[in-house]
């Protein structure tokens, strides 16, 4: 991703207490006492992150020290720190540019906070193990957000986030090939092969005697890739969708190569991971913003 050039090299720890976070991995006492003992800053970090989030507790670094190379940051623990901040700030925007610092910003703040805690929960004076201490907190973190869940309104599945986007996406090539083609638009401007796949898919569902009378145009059946084909036809491309899409690679890195797997796990109700989660939420807004582009570059609506 392009805001990936705005990363830090290395995430930064407050200097007071980053002897803390030194003393959980490697200090005599941690070699009796701490879990973490032996093993990385960064799994201090990130277990600190989670306390200090789910405790409310983010607290700016007054001495920055930037001890935490990126690097070694995994791919779920990325995806972990971005949904965070997506939280924290309520918009996806947060994600894009230069944006992205604050991400991390965000990150070093709640490690900031929850760090005491862990520390305290591990060194502290307080009777009993330490991994059932760790324990019981975990319990009530799991707790509360039990009770926070069933208080809010739902949210919509990963199902009803790709069904409500891939419709929004066929009005809108369909709208746009009808206004510049008219009513004669799937056959003069589909390419024959995706309208041989849609003609077959709806054929063999009208043999399907349980499924019903609905009836659906032909685009209903196209899926993703059907739909990079269409957008990137040369005339196609010429005459209307290059005034939408940044280039035809882009597109066919959001269609093909991240919601079409995506959309495939979904359909055969395979987990989806964290990462494909943050795919799933960046690549659909991404599109929707660009085809809810006025011909001024305004954004219709909102999304």
């Amino acid at each position: 991703m392009a805001s990936e050039k705005y990363f830090p090299r290395d995430l930064a720890l407050d200097a007071k207490n980053h002897e803390k976070f030194k003393e959980l991995v490697e200090s005599d006492l941690a070699r009796a006492l701490s879990p973490f003992y032996k093993k990385t800053m960064k799994d201090v970090f990130m277990y600190a992150l989670g306390i200090g989030f789910f405790d409310h507790k983010r607290l700016k670094l007054q001495k920055k020290v930037g001890t935490i190379p990126l690097r070694t940051l995994s791919p779920s623990d990325i995806a972990l720190i971005k949904a965070i901040a997506v939280v924290e700030k309520g918009s996806l925007d947060v994600l894009h540019g230069e944006n992205i610092k604050e991400v991390f910003e965000i990150a070093e703040e709640y490690a900031n906070g929850g760090i005491t805690t862990l520390y305290n929960m591990i060194f502290g004076d307080e009777a009993g193990d330490v991994d059932k201490r760790m324990e019981q907190h975990l319990r009530e973190i799991l707790e509360t957000q039990v009770v926070e869940s069933t208080s809010k309104p739902s949210v919509k599945s990963y199902s009803e986030i790709l069904k409500d986007f891939e419709n929004e996406l066929r009005s809108f090539i369909q709208s746009k090939l009808e206004e510049e083609i008219g009513k004669n638009w799937w056959k003069q401007a589909i390419p024959p092969d995706v309208q041989q796949r849609c003609e077959e898919r709806r054929e063999n569902r009208e043999k399907l005697p349980w499924m019903g009378d609905e009836e659906y145009t032909l685009i209903c059946y196209a899926d993703f890739n059907d739909y990079f084909k269409i957008i990137t036809r040369r005339d196609n491309w010429k005459k209307i969708f290059s005034r939408y899409f940044i280039d035809e690679a882009w597109i066919k890195t959001k269609l093909v190569l991240e919601l079409a797997p995506i959309r495939n796990d979904i359909a055969h109700n395979r987990e989806l991971t964290a990462e494909k989660v943050q795919k799933l939420q960046i690549s659909t807004q991404e599109i929707l913003r660009c085809i809810r582009k006025t011909a001024s570059g305004d954004i219709e609506g909102d999304y």
